[in-house]
Protein backbone atom coordinates (compact mmCIF):
# COMPACT_ATOMS: atom_id res chain seq x y z
CA UNK A 1 0.00 0.00 0.00
CA UNK A 2 3.27 2.29 -0.44
CA UNK A 3 1.66 4.01 -3.60
CA UNK A 4 -0.93 5.71 -0.82
CA UNK A 5 -0.20 9.09 0.66
CA UNK A 6 -1.13 11.21 3.24
CA UNK A 7 -1.62 14.80 2.96
CA UNK A 8 -0.29 16.40 6.00
CA UNK A 9 -1.99 19.60 7.65
CA UNK A 10 0.79 21.77 6.46
CA UNK A 11 0.73 20.24 2.92
CA UNK A 12 3.33 17.80 3.03
CA UNK A 13 2.63 14.13 1.56
CA UNK A 14 3.90 11.30 3.38
CA UNK A 15 3.77 7.74 2.19
CA UNK A 16 0.96 5.84 4.43
CA UNK A 17 2.34 3.42 7.27
CA UNK A 18 0.79 0.75 8.86
CA UNK A 19 3.57 0.95 11.43
CA UNK A 20 3.26 4.31 12.15
CA UNK A 21 -0.38 4.07 13.01
CA UNK A 22 -0.26 1.12 14.83
CA UNK A 23 2.69 2.94 17.10
CA UNK A 24 0.15 6.05 17.39
CA UNK A 25 -2.45 4.16 19.18
CA UNK A 26 -0.53 2.46 21.07
CA UNK A 27 1.18 5.66 22.79
CA UNK A 28 -2.38 6.47 23.66
CA UNK A 29 -2.44 3.68 26.01
CA UNK A 30 -4.39 1.37 23.80
CA UNK A 31 -2.48 -2.63 24.06
CA UNK A 32 -0.67 -3.85 21.23
CA UNK A 33 -2.92 -6.12 20.07
CA UNK A 34 -6.07 -3.65 19.68
CA UNK A 35 -3.92 -0.90 18.12
CA UNK A 36 -3.07 -3.82 15.62
CA UNK A 37 -6.50 -4.91 15.06
CA UNK A 38 -7.67 -1.35 15.03
CA UNK A 39 -5.25 -0.33 12.39
CA UNK A 40 -5.85 -2.66 10.08
CA UNK A 41 -9.78 -2.16 9.86
CA UNK A 42 -8.62 1.97 9.36
CA UNK A 43 -6.23 0.75 6.81
CA UNK A 44 -9.24 -0.57 4.83
CA UNK A 45 -11.37 2.53 5.38
CA UNK A 46 -8.98 4.58 4.22
CA UNK A 47 -7.89 2.82 0.94
CA UNK A 48 -11.87 3.40 0.24
CA UNK A 49 -11.51 6.78 1.43
CA UNK A 50 -8.44 7.81 -0.88
CA UNK A 51 -9.22 10.04 -3.41
CA UNK A 52 -6.35 9.52 -6.06
CA UNK A 53 -4.46 7.92 -4.29
CA UNK A 54 -4.56 10.57 -1.34
CA UNK A 55 -6.11 10.88 2.10
CA UNK A 56 -5.63 13.62 4.68
CA UNK A 57 -4.27 12.96 8.36
CA UNK A 58 -6.98 14.73 9.06
CA UNK A 59 -9.43 12.33 8.06
CA UNK A 60 -7.76 9.71 9.79
CA UNK A 61 -7.11 11.47 12.62
CA UNK A 62 -11.26 11.73 12.78
CA UNK A 63 -11.14 7.85 11.75
CA UNK A 64 -8.97 6.71 14.47
CA UNK A 65 -10.49 8.82 17.03
CA UNK A 66 -14.03 7.80 16.36
CA UNK A 67 -12.91 4.07 16.22
CA UNK A 68 -10.89 4.13 19.33
CA UNK A 69 -13.60 5.79 21.69
CA UNK A 70 -15.79 2.66 20.96
CA UNK A 71 -12.68 0.24 22.08
CA UNK A 72 -11.30 1.95 24.67
CA UNK A 73 -12.47 5.59 25.11
CA UNK A 74 -9.46 6.64 27.65
CA UNK A 75 -6.82 5.92 24.60
CA UNK A 76 -9.18 7.89 22.30
CA UNK A 77 -9.39 10.99 24.52
CA UNK A 78 -5.40 10.78 25.01
CA UNK A 79 -5.28 10.53 21.14
CA UNK A 80 -7.30 13.04 20.91
CA UNK A 81 -5.47 15.72 22.97
CA UNK A 82 -1.95 14.43 21.26
CA UNK A 83 -0.57 17.50 18.68
CA UNK A 84 2.64 16.62 17.23
CA UNK A 85 4.87 19.27 17.51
Amino acid sequence: MSSLKVRKRDGDLDDWSFDKLVTSMAKAGMNMEEAENLSKQVETWVMVQSQKGEITSSDIRDKVISSMAKIDPAAADSYRVYKKE
